[in-house]
């Protein structure tokens, strides 16, 4: 048991370095869209408290025997016991779930969240990666079988300034226009910046 513990000390401390590491060191970007992850893990955990439940119906079988009964001497024998057990994971499971969906659920939802009407072209004017431009299939369709002109450019991170824009094919995204608004605001940015550290000099 101390050998099982000190591999799971190991592997955790690993995987933890590894990724404070990579995070820090290799990914350029994050971007975490939802919660869906953590919900799946909430649903997931209904399988081995399930397990518990039938060891539960397994144990209180083992009592009901008395307190000096041999294993298996319980109420409920074989097939029985078996169907008890499954029927408890079953039903663990099910409750577990619909809790899950009729408590849990609601409270995911922000009921003052207004609904997003903003068109699909206006935000991919904003963001280079789109179900399009980040479909390889889609972009070498676009250029080598449809030869459209300009053809649908692929979304690369850090190369999003050569990317064009075709409205007809949904992209909207214009790499070279992106690049010259960017430029500007670091240039807002470097005047605030030259003009408010004189005035903390002389403060």
């Amino acid at each position: 048991m101390l050998w099982t513990y000190g591999a799971f000390l190991v592997s955790h401390l690993y995987i933890y370095w590894y990724d404070h590491w990579k995070t820090l060191r290799w990914a350029r970007k994050f971007y975490f869209s939802s919660d869906e992850v953590h919900w799946f893990g909430q649903q997931l955990l209904s399988l081995p408290l399930g397990i518990l439940a039938a060891a539960l119906v397994f144990k209180a079988n083992q009592m009901s025997g008395g307190p000096n009964a041999k294993l298996g001497s319980g109420v409920l024998q074989g097939s029985t016991l078996g169907a008890a057990m499954a029927g408890a994971f079953v039903l663990h499971v099910l409750i577990h779930l619909t809790l899950l969906d009729m408590v849990v659920k609601p409270f995911r939802i922000d009921p003052n969240k207004a609904e997003n009407t903003t068109p699909f072209s206006a935000v991919a004017e904003e963001e280079a990666a789109t179900h399009l431009s980040t479909n390889p299939i889609q972009c070498l369709r676009s250029k080598f079988i449809l030869q459209d002109s300009p053809p649908l450019s692929p979304f690369v991170l850090g190369k999003e300034r050569i990317m064009k824009a075709n409205p007809k094919l949904g992209a909207y995204f214009d790499g070279e226009q992106d690049a010259k608004q960017k430029e500007k605001h670091r240039e807002v940015r470097k005047s605030q910046q030259s003009v408010s550290e004189p005035q903390e000099e002389k403060a």
